[in-house]
């Protein structure tokens, strides 16, 4: 009786840790998924807007073009470092703020 209890819990546990493997392979596939598309079209707003028009702000409000684009690149850094756990480069630094990286 006790074998059979042990031996169920295995397999239970087993089954489990193999559902979790995949649905993280899931997670993470769908997660380059979606960050290979926001690249792509992050990109064709880059090529789109004239590079002597970088500077160009709709409002004085907001960010300009340039500094939009700044805050999405140091963001995206920021996230990578929070997801596998490196140091994250330009620390302290607002990006947005200045005029290079």
């Amino acid at each position: 009786m006790r074998k059979n209890i042990v031996l169920t819990a295995t397999v239970l546990l087993l089954g489990f840790l193999s559902v979790n493997a995949q649905l993280g392979e899931t997670i993470k596939a769908q997660l380059i998924k979606d960050w290979e598309r926001a690249k792509a079209y992050t990109k064709e707003y880059l090529d789109a807007m004239p590079k002597d028009k970088y500077s160009f702000r709709a409002q004085d409000s907001v960010r300009t073009f340039a500094q939009q684009m700044l805050h999405l690149a140091q963001a995206n850094m920021g996230l990578s470092a929070n997801g596998t756990g490196k140091e994250r480069i330009w620390q302290g630094r607002l990006l947005e703020n200045t005029t290079t990286a």
